[in-house]
């Protein structure tokens, strides 16, 4: 399913400890005086890596397997390596984490325990064709784009970070839950 702009959508995402925010938060503070907004200050988000988006949900079903699911996965660490970008009409610049059995593992159990929402499933999130990442800025504009990633580019520098939690929103409700210790 492609990317359907202007409609509402449900983003599943990983989060991090807290620890982990607090590295990539001092890392890329004085974005923002460059009006190249972090991702994280873009509707009050925090870091994350995006395991699928839905065009649609049933919420009790959602929230039920999504518990169960973290209640019999574990926590694990990443290293977020390099920097990339994907370009369009919003520009994002990335850091993307060394791929690792952990997590395709958990990305591919992800979906399997979700296959009954495959087909209001983006494109770019199943199995296969998912790019991992975690976004740093998200609309930079045109005109600001080569000094934002030259800053970046110069205050990145690869970091470990460990998963935490699995959530999603709906009618800006967050509901998260830890995965395993």
């Amino acid at each position: 399913m492609t990317k359907q702009l202007n409609k509402i959508s449900y983003s599943f995402e990983m989060y991090f400890d807290d620890n982990s925010e607090n590295k990539l938060k001092n890392m890329f503070q004085d974005l923002a005086s460059l009006g190249a907004f972090p991702a994280v200050q873009k509707e009050n988000r925090r870091y994350h890596i995006t395991l699928a988006i839905y065009d649609s949900i049933d919420f009790e079903k959602s929230k039920k397997v999504l518990e169960k699911f973290c209640m019999n996965h574990n926590q694990f660490k990443l290293n977020l390596d390099f920097i990339g970008l994907f370009t369009g009409k919003e520009n994002v610049i990335f850091a993307s984490p060394i791929i690792t059995y952990d997590l395709i593992k958990i990305h591919k159990a992800f979906h399997n325990e979700f296959s009954w929402l495959k087909e209001s499933c983006w494109e770019h999130y199943i199995p296969e064709s998912w790019q991992p990442h975690c976004s740093l800025t998200v609309t930079t504009q045109d005109a600001q784009f080569s000094e934002v990633l030259q800053i970046i580019r110069n205050k990145f520098r690869p970091v470990e970070i460990k998963t935490k939690s699995i959530g999603f929103s709906i009618n800006g409700d967050k509901i998260i839950f830890d995965l395993k210790e």
